[in-house]
């Protein structure tokens, strides 16, 4: 929907210029679930650039598997600007747990042993 796409332009821009609450609104006025999930893993990503983790995964919501891995790989530079190789730390713990419900990361799992 053309209508959403450029509320998600707009939400981006907001989050570079750190206008969370701004984006929150308006990301809750996006209608397609999958691109309001998007949208909120942007905000996240944002909140966690600034160390406002918990904020950040709080704002995630309810994200599939696949997509809260995504997101973690793409904040794997945040993480490790922290601790040296803790992006690699929770990118491990997180697919081992994903592995208890699906076959498809319990082999991933078992490969980063």
């Amino acid at each position: 929907m053309d209508r959403d796409k450029a509320l998600i332009a707009l939400t981006r821009e907001l989050t570079q210029v750190g206008m969370f609450t701004e984006a929150k609104q308006l990301i809750q006025t996006i209608e397609e679930e999958k691109e309001r999930r998007w949208a909120l893993s942007s905000l996240a990503i944002a909140l966690m650039r600034q160390q406002r983790f918990t904020e950040a995964f709080n704002e995630l919501g309810t994200q599939t598997p696949d997509d809260f891995v995504h997101i973690l790989v793409s904040s794997a530079s945040i993480f490790d600007q922290l601790k040296e190789g803790l992006s690699l730390a929770i990118f491990n713990r997180t697919v081992r747990m994903i592995g208890w419900v699906r076959s498809d990361w319990r082999k991933i799992s078992s490969i980063l042993r």
